[in-house]
């Protein structure tokens, strides 16, 4: 297989001896021009490393970072809006999250300062910097820099604060990228494997190459038209391979709408994959005569996933018969067949799963720090702890529970309780019997499962 682009060449495949040979005949070729390694270690801009053991493939644009924040000069205009005094904690962040993301209306009058400002100077050359990246080794940047890139001709408060927020994200994570494992995926350990074990209809995913994830938000609430974002993620042998975040092209009525929309554009890519494997059959071990399994399209909704599964037609999903037959085309469904027609392949199946373990929520929703760290880890090699947000600056405190006394109007311990603003902090820790509680920074072996919202509500 050959990889051409411009002047960067990548080979590769089954053969050691004929890579050689088509090598050695383009040195012939082009022997003054060419320069070549034995091991890729950049490509179009992305730094490529490979382990020792040939376990382990790493990608990163590392680089690309770095001389974004120079011709930025971060370093500088941080310090002039904040001061000569200004901490680490203003030029980095370990998730994209604000607390204004929660509120837009209430801060979308706000004056802009100094940073925001030399950001909005430079705005589309920022945001075309980060979609180069999210399209390449930084997927964790999509869900935010979707709603970014909507202001590229008038860019409001909201799409300079998430640039802002994606830099300094990305200034606390410049080598962060995609890496790909042998075995041991986090995916296949935490989610495909639990599911298999302890959902009947799911036990066939433990045998499975390749899952995809599918999920929409609603009536997104950043969007001036409350159009619905549909997110879905791909992955093979537990390395995530294809993602998308995008806000739909229509103004969804309903959950199920949305969840369908972004069903069945999800479906179209399971089927590219699907012909991709076909004709790759041998890198999967499958045999050539006949097709691969369908690639299981996941998702959480379980009204969407009856009616992609049902041939049946509501009043619900009467006007959606055109997304709906696709994704049953997909699945090889025969109701609608004629006498005599063949019975198209079965590309995808669709199954439902947990909304905790479904990935493609990370890529519909822009998710608040714990969860964005705990869905992340799936999605880039993003250290997750449940105490990881902890700090002096009160966004987010936890609070462990006391076993002995306790509010009834709470849930019984052990839980951890994740605060959203300082505000419900104080307010909580009011309602709390006299102490003690244990330092929120020993809480690292939390299972981030049982971490739960308060509010002042």
């Amino acid at each position: 297989m050959v990889t051409l682009f411009v002047d960067d060449c990548l080979l590769t495949g089954t053969s050691d001896e004929m890579i050689k040979e088509l090598r050695q005949n383009l040195i012939d070729r082009f022997s003054d021009k060419l320069t070549w390694n034995s091991r890729v270690t950049s490509f179009l801009g992305v730094a490529c490393k490979q382990s020792d053991d040939n376990k382990t493939f790493t990608m990163s644009a590392g680089a690309k970072v770095r001389d974004l924040m120079e011709k930025l000069k971060w370093k500088e205009i941080t310090l002039k809006r904040g001061g000569a005094k200004t901490g680490r904690k203003e030029f980095t962040a370990p998730t994209p999250w604000c607390a204004e993301f929660s509120n837009i209306k209430a801060n979308e009058n706000r004056t802009l300062d100094y940073r925001q400002e030399q950001i909005k100077n430079q705005f589309r050359t920022i945001t075309g910097t980060l979609i180069y990246l999210s399209i390449t080794v930084r997927p964790d940047l999509c869900p935010y820099l979707n709603k970014a890139c909507r202001g590229q001709a008038d860019p409001k408060r909201l799409h300079i604060v998430l640039v802002e927020r994606l830099l300094l994200y990305l200034n606390h994570t410049v080598d962060h990228g995609l890496v790909y494992r042998a075995n041991g995926n986090l995916v296949e350990t935490e989610i495909i494997g639990p599911l298999s074990r302890q959902y009947p209809e799911l036990k066939r995913l433990a045998d499975t190459k390749y899952v995809m994830f599918t999920d929409a938000n609603f009536a997104d609430a950043t969007d001036e038209r409350l159009r619905s974002t549909t997110g879905w993620c791909l992955y093979c042998f537990g390395c995530l391979i294809s993602w998308k975040s995008t806000r739909q092209t229509l103004t969804a009525k309903s959950t199920l709408e949305s969840e369908i929309i972004a069903a069945a554009s999800a479906s179209d890519e399971a089927c590219w994959f699907h012909c991709l494997i076909e004709s790759l059959s041998f890198c999967f071990d499958f045999p050539a005569d006949s097709p691969p399994p369908p690639v299981p399209l996941l998702m959480d909704n379980t009204a969407a996933l009856a009616t992609s599964n049902h041939p049946m037609t509501t009043q619900a999903s009467k006007h959606l018969d055109l997304r709906v037959f696709r994704i049953r085309d997909a699945q090889g469904d025969t109701t609608a067949l004629e006498p005599g027609e063949e019975r198209p392949v079965p590309r995808i199946r669709c199954y439902w799963c947990p909304t905790k373990t479904n990935i493609a929520d990370f890529f519909s929703k822009l998710l608040q720090s714990c969860d964005f760290q705990r869905l992340g880890r799936f999605v880039v090699d993003l250290h997750y702890n449940p105490s990881a947000d902890v700090s002096g600056d009160g966004e987010l405190n936890y609070i462990l529970p006391v076993a002995d006394e306790w509010p009834e109007e709470f849930s019984q311990p052990p839980q951890l309780y994740l605060a959203e603003s300082p505000d419900s902090f104080e307010l909580f820790v009011k309602q709390l019997p006299p102490g003690p509680y244990p330092d929120p920074h020993d809480m690292a072996k939390f299972d981030p499962f049982e971490i739960f919202p308060i509010s002042t509500d």
